[in-house]
């Protein structure tokens, strides 16, 4: 098995990041209250740099 490089880890920790943050937000808030702009304030990210792992809110 390939061994992933420190920019694959670190994509794959900040995707992950985003998706924790993204149920947290349903969780606490319901899903009206999601967005990128929410994400992103929860994990302290530019708003459209969270577009390089996600294309829209519904992916």
């Amino acid at each position: 098995m390939d061994e992933l490089t420190p920019r694959e880890r670190r994509h794959l920790r900040t995707k992950d990041a985003i998706l924790d943050a993204a149920r947290l937000i349903i969780k606490e808030q319901g899903a009206d209250a999601l967005s990128i702009r929410a994400i992103a304030e929860q994990i302290d990210y530019s708003p459209a740099g969270l577009y390089e792992y996600f294309g829209s809110k519904e992916e």
